[in-house]
């Protein structure tokens, strides 16, 4: 059942739309079609952004852009 959600994300992928959309609105499917709760996706949403391993890759981004 998993693989449907990766397979949507995929296809968002591909469909060349941004990577943090495509986990979100894949993520939320999920969240849709098996009836869990939207305040634990929201929490765990929360969570991640305090992640800081999960900042690394936008902030690299972000002062490679600075350097140009």
């Amino acid at each position: 059942m998993v693989w449907i959600y990766f397979l949507i994300f995929v296809v968002l992928i591909l469909l060349e739309m941004p990577i943090g959309t495509a986990m979100l609105l894949s993520s939320l499917l999920y969240v849709i079609q098996n009836g869990q709760s939207f305040v634990m996706f929201a929490q765990k949403t929360a969570t991640s952004f305090a992640s800081y391993s999960l900042l690394a890759v936008p902030a690299f981004r972000f002062c490679g852009l600075c350097n140009e």
